[in-house]
C-alpha cells in the first residue's frame, strides 16, 4: 500500500534559471562589510582608536557597510536565498541609518 501511494505521488518543480544557477553568492562580501564597519565601530567605542577616527568610521558605514550590504542583500534574494537577502539588507539599512544619523548630528 506505501509503495502505491509513493509511486502516485508527483512532485511538479520549475526549471532552473541558468543565470541564477551560474550566479555566485553574496554571503562571503556581505559579511566582510559588516565585520569590517562593526570592528570599526566598536575599536571606537573601546577607545583603542582617536574620537577623530569618526568620519572614518561614517564613510565606511555609510558605503562599506550599508551600500554594500543593501546590494549583497538584494544579489541574494535573486539568487531565491530569501533569509540571506533579509538579514543583509537590514543590516545594511541599519548602518545607512546610524551614518545619517551621525552626519545629522554634526549639521
Amino acid at each position: 500500500l506505501a509503495m502505491a501511494d509513493s509511486a502516485e505521488m508527483h512532485v511538479e518543480t520549475k526549471p532552473v534559471n541558468p543565470h541564477v544557477a551560474t550566479t555566485c553568492t553574496a554571503g562571503p562580501i556581505g559579511l566582510t562589510a559588516f565585520g569590517i564597519t562593526t570592528i570599526l565601530l566598536n575599536f571606537l567605542n573601546a577607545e583603542l582608536i582617536g574620537k577623530d577616527t569618526i568620519t572614518l568610521i561614517i564613510c565606511y558605514g555609510m558605503f562599506h557597510g550599508g551600500m554594500i550590504q543593501i546590494l549583497a542583500g538584494m544579489w541574494e534574494v535573486y539568487r531565491g536565498n530569501i533569509f540571506g537577502g533579509c538579514a543583509f539588507t537590514s543590516y545594511g539599512g541599519v548602518w545607512m541609518g546610524f551614518a545619517l544619523f551621525e552626519i545629522l548630528m554634526v549639521i
